[in-house]
């Protein structure tokens, strides 16, 4: 994901600290969390999709803050060059997370109707 649009999605200014970033994605989890959405399929899977999202943007903006240079300019590196690897490694995280999303839910519910 591109560090900028990681920013817009957690609402942060580009010179944020990794509180700061953190602070933000607690706040946004609070926000869209799939459990708040438990009786209404619809917005519950609209939740789902933001919140993997915003955690994609979370991942992104820590790398990018763990590769501060500490004389208070950032690395220029925006994550959009990336190699073959971290990008099958991106990937496939998002499908491992795509499929425990849906076994939750799908657990969830048998669970719900017992």
């Amino acid at each position: 994901m591109d560090i900028r649009r990681s920013f817009e999605i957690l609402e942060l200014h580009h010179a944020a600290t990794e509180a700061e970033a953190r602070q933000a994605y607690k706040d946004i989890v609070n926000v869209w969390h799939p459990d708040r959405f438990y009786s209404n399929p619809r917005l519950k899977q609209k939740a789902e999709k933001k919140l993997k999202e915003v955690n994609e943007a979370y991942e992104t903006i820590m790398i990018f803050l763990k590769n501060d240079d500490h004389d208070g300019s950032k690395v220029h590196k925006t994550l959009t060059h990336r190699s073959n690897t971290e990008i099958a490694a991106e990937v496939g995280t998002g499908i491992v997370l795509g499929v425990c999303s849906y076994i939750s839910t799908k657990l969830r519910n048998i669970v719900e109707r017992d």
